[in-house]
């Protein structure tokens, strides 16, 4: 199913459809998610487990990321600043190393200082993706790609 969501201050209409995300933020709404009206969230939300988290995550990983990675240009997409996609690419991978080797769900900054101390021949790109700030102009396409290609071949 479809939704929406804002993105740089952007209300986006859902053009890819939602994809394999429904996982974890359901797990995350029920389980960490607070009502401020009507019933709690677990008795609107249904139960996913970790199992579901990590299968979803790892159909995402290889099917998108897999396709982004295979692009010549895989941080250059219309509407979007490219450095944000190079950052955002390096945590998430970071969250998604995470989640799947512990099977547990964290912050992309919980993530990072896992991921820094698991695999420190990355640690470098991690900070610098940590560091990042709107405006800042990243350089490190080819090591952002590669990072998304070792997470793929990490979790396989």
């Amino acid at each position: 199913e479809a939704r929406p969501f804002v993105n740089g201050g952007e209300f986006r209409k859902p053009d890819p459809v939602y994809g394999y995300n429904w996982a974890p933020d359901m797990y995350n709404l029920r389980n960490h998610g607070l009502a401020l009206y009507g019933p709690e969230p677990k008795k609107v939300f249904p139960n996913v487990d970790m199992e579901m988290v990590a299968e979803a995550t790892l159909k995402d990983l290889n099917g998108r990321w897999a396709e982004t990675a295979k692009k010549p240009k895989p941080f250059e997409r219309e509407g979007y600043d490219s450095s944000h996609l190079q950052a955002y690419a390096v945590v998430t991978m970071c969250r998604l190393l995470r989640n799947i080797k512990l099977r547990s769900m964290s912050s992309k900054k919980v993530a990072a200082t896992w991921a820094k101390q698991e695999y420190p021949e990355w640690k470098n790109l991690i900070e610098i993706a940590e560091m990042w700030q709107v405006g800042q102009v990243l350089h490190e396409e080819e090591r952002a790609k590669n990072f998304i290609l070792f997470t793929i071949n990490e979790l396989s």
